[in-house]
C-alpha cells in the first residue's frame, strides 16, 4: 500500500513539473518578462538611444527613427535577453521645450547636448567681453588671481607645479575653492597630469603618497587594466582637490626614442595607442574629471615647439593611417577635449601652426565629428 502511495506521490511531482516547465519555461508570450522604465534622453546617436533614469543609471536601446530630442523624458517598454535590450513600446512623457528652440546647428546630440540649454540660455545673457573670456583657459596667476577671474571672467585656469609646491590638500582645495566661488560662472580648473615625466599635482608628496607613473611603464606592467586603474586613480585625486580638467592623455604615436615626445607617450604603435586613448577616456568617465587627447594631429618626430618652430613634412596619407587612429579612438570613446599641436603640418596647412589651422579644425569637428561622434558605452 505504501509502495503505491509513493509511486501515486511521484507520479504527481513529475505532473507539476512538467507543468512548470510548459508555462515557466516554454518560449511564449506569457513566458516573457516586460521591463519598464522612465528617464531623460541623454544620447541619441543614429538609432542608439541613451536614457537615464533619476538614479544615474544610463541604458542603451535601438529604436529606429525615434520621435523624440534630447532632453526629453520617455517612458520605455522592454525586455532584455542575453544582456541585449529589446524595445516593445515607448511614450514620450514631456518633451524639452527649451531644447527646441535652441538653433537649428545646435541639434546635434553631442555628448555635451544634455547642457545645450542651459549654456544658450546663459549665452544669451553674457557680454561680449565675457563671451571672450569663456573661450581663455589661462595660467593660474601668482598673485590676484580672484580679481582677475572677477575681472575677465575666464572660461578656466591651468595649475603648475608651483601652485601645489610644498601646499597641503587642504591649502590646494582652499586655493581652487577661492577662485571658483568668486567665478561669475564655474571654472574649468586644469592641469597637466601626465605621469612619468610631467607631473604637477603628484610631485608634492603632501598630495599623493608617490609620484604617477608613465603610461608606457604601466602597461608594460599591468597592460590597459593597469591604465585604467591609474586613470580612475588621478581621477580621484584631481578630484579631491577640485581640479576637474587633466590635459593628458599624450596619444600621439612615436616608437623612436630620438623622438622629441617619446617619453610622454605609451611607446607603442598606432593600434595600441589607440587602444590606450580609448581606454583612458572611457575610463575617465563618472569621475568628475575630463581628460584632454594630445597633441593633435599627432606630434610625430616634431622638434620641440616650446623652444622654436617646427615642420612636420609628413604626408597626409600617412597623419591618416598612423597619427589620426588614436584621436578618433578617442573622439568615439567620448573624449571632452582635445589639445591641439603648435607644428605646422605642411599636408593640411602650410602657413599655419596646428592650433591656428582652420583646416586643422575642419578635421576635428567635420571629419572626426569632435563632440557628436559617440560610439562605445
Amino acid at each position: 500500500m505504501l509502495k503505491k502511495i509513493g509511486i501515486i506521490i511521484s507520479c504527481c511531482l513529475l505532473i507539476v513539473l512538467m507543468l512548470w516547465g510548459v508555462f515557466k519555461i516554454a518560449p511564449g508570450k506569457d513566458a516573457i518578462e516586460y521591463l519598464e522604465i522612465e528617464g531623460t534622453v541623454i544620447g541619441l546617436d543614429k538609432s542608439i538611444v541613451t536614457i537615464e533614469t533619476n538614479f544615474d543609471t544610463k541604458y542603451l536601446f535601438e529604436i529606429l527613427e525615434p520621435t523624440f530630442n534630447i532632453g526629453d523624458k520617455v517612458k520605455i517598454k522592454y525586455n532584455s535577453v542575453d544582456g541585449k535590450n529589446t524595445v516593445i513600446d515607448y511614450s514620450v512623457v514631456w518633451a524639452d521645450e527649451l531644447y527646441k528652440n535652441i538653433p537649428e546647428n545646435w541639434k546635434d546630440s553631442g555628448i555635451f547636448s544634455r547642457y545645450y540649454s542651459k549654456a544658450y540660455e546663459l549665452l544669451n545673457k553674457l557680454t561680449l567681453d565675457e563671451k571672450i573670456g569663456q573661450i581663455l583657459l589661462v595660467r593660474f596667476p601668482d598673485t590676484d588671481g580672484i580679481e582677475e577671474v572677477k575681472q575677465y571672467n575666464f572660461g578656466g585656469y591651468v595649475f603648475y607645479k608651483k601652485d601645489f609646491l610644498n601646499k597641503t590638500s587642504e591649502q590646494v582645495i582652499s586655493m581652487i575653492e577661492n577662485v571658483q566661488k568668486n567665478s561669475k560662472i564655474p571654472l574649468l580648473t586644469a592641469v597637466d597630469e601626465e605621469g612619468g615625466v610631467v607631473i604637477r599635482v603628484s610631485s608634492n608628496t603632501n598630495l599623493t603618497p608617490s609620484k604617477f607613473k608613465p603610461s608606457s611603464e604601466i602597461y608594460i606592467e599591468s597592460g590597459f587594466d593597469g591604465i585604467k586603474k591609474d586613470t580612475i586613480l588621478k581621477s580621484k585625486v584631481l578630484s579631491k582637490l577640485g581640479l576637474n580638467l587633466n590635459l593628458a592623455p599624450v596619444v600621439d604615436v612615436a616608437t623612436k626614442s630620438s623622438d622629441y615626445m617619446y617619453e610622454r607617450t605609451i611607446k607603442q604603435n598606432t593600434q595600441i595607442t589607440a587602444q590606450y586613448a580609448q581606454t583612458v577616456v572611457m575610463a575617465s568617465k563618472n569621475t568628475g574629471v575630463s581628460y584632454t587627447l594630445k597633441h593633435f594631429p599627432g606630434y610625430g618626430n616634431n622638434l620641440d615647439t616650446h623652444v622654436g618652430t617646427s615642420m612636420d613634412y609628413k604626408s597626409y596619407d600617412n597623419i591618416l593611417k598612423e597619427d589620426i587612429p588614436p584621436f578618433e579612438a578617442g573622439i568615439k570613446a567620448g573624449a571632452e577635449a582635445i589639445m591641439v599641436s603648435h607644428n605646422i603640418v605642411a599636408s593640411i596647412d602650410k602657413e599655419n601652426p596646428a592650433c591656428l589651422s582652420k583646416n586643422i579644425n575642419n578635421i576635428l569637428r567635420k571629419d572626426l565629428n569632435f563632440t557628436r561622434n559617440y560610439y562605445y558605452r
